[in-house]
């Protein structure tokens, strides 16, 4: 199955999305952004 995500040509991305992969342990973060999207 074929990613539906780009590969980074840096292994440390430094912008944009490059799926869960490279996004993995930021559950803390993620939880804020959404608080703040939420306007909560």
């Amino acid at each position: 199955m074929a990613s539906r995500y780009k590969t980074p040509l840096n292994p440390f991305a430094t912008s944009g999305y490059y799926g869960p992969h490279y996004f993995c342990n930021r559950e803390k973060e993620s939880d804020q952004i959404l608080r703040i999207l939420k306007n909560g």
